[in-house]
Parts: structure tokens; sequence; C-alpha cells
């Protein structure tokens, strides 16, 4: 019998989709996201979750008069911007793709299913969730834990600009050590910061691995769907 597809749900920041140390949206980077995506995606069961950091950051309406719950609402906006454009990207690759977000928003997109993002995936579609999980003061990480107990994914692949979990910042420390692979409460006991806590701890209750890479290098995201050890393995 053939085994079964991995299933893999890729946390994908909003930052991806823009230059380095820009805002907005680079083309050449959103292709070759697509393009990645579309090399790798005979071989798995895919669910992505989409951030905004390229449209809308945390600090950016710092002393603004708008509240902490309206900037969040107004990042949850930019993530399914940006779902709508990867969906874009995909179906112009000729992949199938289901989008769906915590904010339905008629007319744009539905709101989210689990029974029928999982009917969806089974039937090979791509599925990509927005919204975050719909309220305040929840990361996209927390979305990513969710989503990926929801839909019965068994690896989380979190796509950052850091080539994996080291004990302490690399940036500032040259003698930072990088682990290859650690358990959940190795990361805990050393208060590593892999997601933050909430939707870490939900990983490690629900036995859900996640991998940590620099998705940076060229066709290193297509490496990692298609199960290359790459960054640190959390498990």
């Amino acid at each position: 019998m053939p085994q079964p597809k991995p299933r893999i749900l890729l946390k994908l920041s909003g930052e991806a989709f823009s230059a380095p140390n820009a805002l907005g949206f680079c083309a050449k980077e959103m292709a070759s996201i697509a393009d990645d995506i579309h090399a790798a995606h005979p071989q798995i069961t895919l669910a992505i979750v989409m951030g905004g950091g390229n449209l809308i950051r945390g600090n950016m309406l710092k002393n603004t008069g708008v509240t902490s719950v309206t900037a969040d609402q107004m990042g949850m906006l930019a993530t399914i911007q940006n779902a709508l454009a990867l969906q874009d990207l995909l179906c112009a690759r000729n992949l199938p793709v289901y989008t769906a977000s915590a904010l339905g928003i008629p007319g744009v997109i539905p709101a989210f299913d689990h029974r029928k993002a999982l009917r969806k995936l089974d039937q090979g579609t791509i599925v990509i969730a927005a919204g975050g999980t719909g309220n305040p003061f929840f990361t996209t990480d927390s979305t990513a834990s969710l989503r990926a107990i929801m839909l019965q994914m068994n690896l989380i692949l979190k796509a950052t600009q850091v080539d994996g979990i080291y004990d302490k910042d690399p940036r500032k420390h040259p003698d930072a050590k990088r682990f290859e692979t650690l358990s959940f409460q190795e990361a805990l006991n050393l208060q590593l910061e892999v997601m933050d806590q909430n939707a870490f701890i939900q990983c490690r209750d629900h036995q859900i691995p996640i991998r940590v890479f620099d998705m940076s290098p060229p066709h290193a995201l297509r490496q990692a769907l298609q199960g290359a050890p790459l960054g640190t393995l959390c498990c």
C-alpha cells in the first residue's frame, strides 16, 4: 500500500512576501514561494497559515491613539490580503486551493470551516488559513497551533529568518549554540522562544513537532517541505 503523505502546516510570515528590510510586496519573493510550494505539493498534504507583517506590524500603531484591539483586527485583515495574494499565485500554477478566514468576508473570503478544510486536504487541495484566530491578543503562532490540531497535521514548519533555534540570540552573541533537535521540555526549561508560549504548549500537548528553519536561501522552503532536515526540530 502507498504510504500516506506527510501532513504539513506551514506557518508563513507576511515578511516572506516583502523584500529584505522592507514592507509591502515583492514579486520575486512571492513567485519563489509559490514555485517552491508547487514543486513540493505532489509529495505532501499542505495547509498554510498566513501572517501579515509585511503590511502591518505591532509597533507601527504605537502612540497613534489606535487601540490594541483595533490594531490586532487590522493585523488580521492584513493576513487576509496576503492569503488572497498567495491563493492567486498558486491557482496560476494550476494548484487546487481552498482559502478561508477566521473572519469571513462575504464576497471576498469564506469563514473557516474545519470540516470542509479536512475534506479539501483529503482531496489534495492546499488549505490557506487567514484572519488569525479571529480574536485580538493572539498571534499567528497560536493560529498555526490551533489549525494544526484541528486539521490533524503531523508537523509544523515555521519559516523564519534564522536558521533554527539557538540557546541565545545569535545576532547578539557570536558564541550562540544552534540545536539540531531538542525536546519540548528542554525548550521550556531553557525559556527558548520557539513560538509564543501558549502555541508551543498546545503543540507539546498534542505531540505536533515544530521545525524552525531559515527560508531565505534559494529553495530552502521547497527542501523543508520535501523533508530536508533544515534548522531545528523540536519534538
